[in-house]
């Protein structure tokens, strides 16, 4: 059977299956993800490091868990909606779609603005910390070898692209329309809550990948924008 064949039918699956996600479900799916990376990172990080564990794998084990969880949980809502056990299915659900040239603009574009926004907008959070004498905490990252940072970003840009963009998302398109990004947008920077005061100046800069993730209806873009913004942060770390 040929793609074309097979597009048609999982286009109607996803039709029949996809639900629209209400508000308090949407807090739920970002708050227990959310509470998780808080609580491995906060705690079960330095719990690790008093016992003598590695800080380095124990960062990358307690980050790339909750990511790994994203991951899981987004095959698993594919699965439960009943959609046909394949990847054709699984990439038209996820969104995991054809780059075509319009969606390659929309990729590099929104990726150009991520960074110029983050680097204008972090400096705006340093200069208000400072005037009112605010010292932020130490980052919350370690070097690691070039393989692990591999491992961990990839967990981290599948896991989460799959879960917010991917699975969550779309349905959330059904119950709040042309404005799911900005809802979602919010959403995702308090899945940041272990570094709160971030948090406020996220809620700019988080609004972007899925500004350009419901206009595009498709993943990519934010699987590219998450590779190049955190893969340039990690090798800047390095060096």
């Amino acid at each position: 059977m040929t793609t074309a064949a097979v597009l048609p039918t999982v286009q109607s699956v996803e039709q029949r299956e996809l639900k629209p996600m209400k508000l308090v479900e949407s807090l739920l799916l970002f708050g227990i993800p959310a509470a998780a990376l808080a609580f491995s990172l906060l705690w079960v990080w330095p719990a690790l490091t008093a016992a003598g564990f590695s800080k380095m794998y124990g960062y990358a084990l307690c980050l790339s868990v909750v990511n790994a969880g994203l991951l899981i949980a987004a095959v698993v809502g594919f699965i439960r909606e009943g959609h046909p056990l394949t990847w054709a299915a699984f990439a038209q659900r996820m969104r995991l779609t054809r780059l075509s040239g319009r969606v390659w603009i929309w990729a590099i574009a929104g990726t150009l603005v991520f960074a110029a926004s983050a680097l204008l907008i972090n400096s705006l959070a340093v200069m208000i910390y400072d005037a009112i004498h605010f010292v932020i905490p130490e980052g919350m990252s370690v070097q690691m070898p070039g393989w692990l940072t591999v491992i961990v970003l990839l967990f981290n840009i599948f896991g989460e692209e799959l879960w917010w963009r991917g699975y969550i998302l779309p349905r959330q398109e059904l119950t709040h329309g042309k404005t799911t990004w900005l809802l979602h947008g919010i959403l995702w920077a308090c899945f940041h809550m272990f570094k709160w005061y971030a948090v406020p100046f996220m809620l700019i800069t988080c609004q972007i990948i899925p500004f350009v993730a419901q206009r595009t209806k498709n993943s990519w873009p934010g699987v590219i924008n998450h590779m190049i913004i955190n893969g340039a942060s990690a090798i800047m770390s390095a060096l």
